[in-house]
């Protein structure tokens, strides 16, 4: 393992004309990875996701360098949305035709079913279809061909080797996956029953299809590749939960969106006496507010969600939701969304001041932030918003 490593290692170094990558490859005391799984409590029977750890392994630094690499190239070919936002933006518009239903099509333990020899050679054609230096072309493949050969792993003290597929851990696996996959949907595009719209996220894929052909069309996305086998799941009473969206027909045939949870979601997040930092905390509902002002939603989805968001706040012992109530974020819609992110949080800070649970002075620079985007006028704090102002009313001690 190790010698292979070196070796990649210092080839990688010569064919970049970069003596720092040698070094900065080096993994200092290298382990093999371990195995561990990971219960799919969502489905039932409860399955078991197997995970290989690839941390501190000798590959690992250079599947990082290497995604990063990567980056500068982005997969412009196939057919792939990066998260539900961006699947939403595409599908707004979107009007079904007679007889279409919502489907969703999902890809069968994808990452062990891509063969890597195959998804090596759509990451050659990407390089070359965006021109890459000849030398670096030979460099990146050389990385990802000693990442996918190190397959080794341990579990319950005994040592593995994955014969087939892309690992389940390594950094550099997604990426692959994704190249395979938009090859995969180019060679099926010629299929006459291949979807009208095709949206793919890494093995999950929205499309309408006519309800008389969905079997048909199954059978034809399974007939593409003899690893790559694909599940279908259709609407239900013209609702279809794909990623964490709930998208539903309207009568005239248009889509609306609201937010989808498992059924095993217990709205559990990093509770408010926890010692992990301020910005950890936040996280959970930085990124639910995003995803709540990015989605295009009707006012009853929009509240509802909004609703939501102050009961897991509650429910994990902050403030949110008396803070949102304050300044009433139910009517308006910022186009500012990290400004609401911010006002958000500041209102939950500043209602800890006065509940004395923090020092005033420690809240001054976040209140400074606010202020720099912002009015004051003769009854409150006015933050700007598209429309008009949100004004927050002062009280006695504020």
């Amino acid at each position: 393992m190790i010698e292979e490593v070196n070796h990649v290692r210092q080839k990688v170094a010569n064919l970049m004309g970069e003596d720092r990558l040698e070094r900065k490859f080096l993994v200092p005391n290298p382990t093999v990875a371990s195995l561990y799984c990971l219960p799919k409590i969502h489905k039932n029977p409860v399955g078991m996701r197997p995970i290989s750890s690839n941390i501190r392994t000798p590959t690992e630094k250079m599947a990082a360098w290497l995604v990063e690499e990567l980056k500068k190239y982005p997969v412009k070919h196939g057919k792939g949305v990066k998260n539900s936002v961006d699947l939403a933006e595409q599908l707004k518009e979107l009007k079904l035709r007679r007889g279409e239903i919502l489907v969703s099509f999902d890809v069968v333990a994808l990452f062990p079913s891509v063969p890597v020899t195959e998804a090596l050679q759509s990451l050659r054609r990407h390089l070359e279809r965006c021109r890459v230096p000849h030398n670096h072309i030979e460099a990146y493949l050389s990385v990802a061909q000693v990442c996918m050969d190190q397959n080794f792993f341990s579990f319950r003290g005994k040592f593995y080797k994955q014969t087939f597929g892309l690992s389940m851990g390594s950094k550099l696996s997604p990426l692959l996956a994704n190249l395979f996959m938009s090859d995969l949907e180019n060679k099926a595009l010629k299929e006459k029953l291949f979807p009208r719209v095709w949206w793919r996220y890494v093995d999950d894929v929205f499309a309408p299809v006519k309800e008389r052909y969905v079997d048909q069309t199954l059978a034809m996305l399974n007939s593409q590749h003899e690893t790559i086998k694909f599940t279908v799941e259709k609407e239900v009473e013209g609702k279809l939960p794909f990623l964490d969206l709930l998208i539903t027909k309207n009568e005239d045939n248009s889509l609306k969106f609201g937010i989808y949870r498992k059924p095993t979601s217990t709205d559990r997040y990093i509770t408010s006496d926890s010692n992990h930092f301020g910005a950890q905390k936040q996280a959970a509902f930085h990124s639910m507010a995003h995803r709540l002002y990015n989605v295009p939603m009707e006012s009853v989805e929009f509240k509802e969600e909004q609703e939501r968001i102050y009961a897991a706040a509650e429910v994990n012992g902050y403030a949110v939701a008396a803070a949102a109530a304050t300044c009433s974020l139910g009517s308006m819609h910022l186009t500012r969304e990290r400004e609401l992110i911010e006002v958000m949080f500041l209102l939950l800070l500043l209602l800890n001041v006065r509940r004395r649970r923090v020092k005033p002075e420690a809240a001054t620079a976040a209140i400074d932030k606010v202020l720099s985007c912002s009015k004051e006028n003769g009854n409150g704090l006015t933050i700007w918003q598209e429309d008009g102002y949100l004004s927050i009313p002062r009280t006695d001690g504020d």
